[in-house]
């Protein structure tokens, strides 16, 4: 799903920048767009996380975890995540925190420097968690932390500095938040791989029952 998403998104771009019109169709796989199906299915794969890192952090709790705050903080985190993704709301922060900071450059969209003080925090507070973990799901989920961040931050911060002195209007500037939006979302897919894992090392089997 994700590979025909960043397809369709990517040859949307290029005939919007060399073939025609911004049609309706470019706006709906538009990975940077809103409110669309890449939006949609960014969202939910979030969500997925948050249900399934909540699902370990009750399983983490009943066989007394010390970690198990740790997977409901990451399931509240991905929450948040998922909502932030359907509604932008960090994007709102760029005009005040631009004035704030006379933002430009890698700044110029200043929602990040909030968002790196945010990440270090994060980092200090999973810091023990990740060393309980085995090497397998660790290196795993630094990875999946290594590639959203990544995405979410790094190449936000280049699309900043490209935008600040070139434009938005560009099959360049483009490529740039498709390649942003492709490393959060295989920084998501890592992550879930992971708990599944983790959920296979701890719980061996899990089943749902849903009764009447």
């Amino acid at each position: 799903m994700m590979l025909l998403l960043t397809a369709a998104s990517v040859m949307g771009q290029y005939y919007k920048s060399f073939v025609g019109r911004d049609r309706y169709l470019v706006g709906v796989f538009d990975l940077n767009g809103e409110w669309n199906i890449p939006t949609i299915y960014a969202a939910f794969c979030l969500l997925i996380s948050s249900l399934l890192s909540g699902s370990i952090g009750v399983l983490s709790r009943n066989v007394a975890d010390m970690f198990y705050r740790h997977w409901f903080a990451l399931a509240g985190l991905f929450l948040g995540m998922a909502v932030d993704e359907l509604l932008q709301m960090h994007e709102k922060l760029n005009g005040p925190l631009r004035l704030m900071f006379n933002a430009k450059g890698v700044f110029y969209y200043a929602w990040v420097i909030p968002g790196i003080l945010l990440v270090i925090g994060l980092g200090l507070y999973f810091r023990s968690f990740l060393v309980s973990l085995s090497r397998r799901t660790r290196g795993l989920m630094t990875t999946a932390g290594i590639l959203y961040v990544g995405g979410v931050l790094g190449v936000e911060m280049i699309g900043a500095a490209y935008i600040d002195n070139v434009g938005v209007k560009t099959f360049t500037y483009a490529m740039i938040t498709t390649c942003e939006e492709v490393l959060e979302m295989v920084g998501i897919l890592v992550f879930l791989y992971a708990a599944l894992g983790y959920l296979g090392e701890t719980a061996g089997e899990v089943r749902i029952n849903f009764l009447a």
